[in-house]
């Protein structure tokens, strides 16, 4: 053997060649048996389970809406270039724009930081 994964040389440039050679016997009404316990006519081993877990209730169902957060609690989990690029229309790399003084990137800027 050449060391190779195909079986054969000629299956190596067909590929459905190997399909048909991998694939069960229709005759004997399936292919090779796997090597192990079901080869040996017993079920392969299960992984045991535990038991189902009851899911922890919630508290409540109340919404809780919290109103008077800062803004700048917010902002480090901003994604900038998508709230100036998707969500305001500013084309470009917002970081590189804002660094080179953009007038429309500055402007969207001190109006978001308002």
């Amino acid at each position: 053997m050449d060391g190779s994964i195909w079986p054969t040389a000629s299956l190596r440039h067909d590929p459905r060649g190997l399909a048909r050679a991998c694939a069960p016997s229709r005759r004997t009404g399936g292919g090779a048996q796997r090597a192990g316990s079901a080869a040996r006519g017993r079920a392969p081993a299960r992984a045991r389970v535990p038991g189902a877990v009851a899911p922890p209730e919630p508290p409540d169902f109340e919404p809780h809406v919290l109103r008077d957060v800062p803004l700048a609690h917010l902002y480090p989990y901003l994604n900038v270039q998508m709230l100036y690029g998707k969500h305001l229309g500013l084309r470009g790399l917002v970081s590189r724009l804002l660094e080179d003084g953009d007038p429309k990137a500055r402007e969207l800027h001190d109006t978001v930081e308002r």
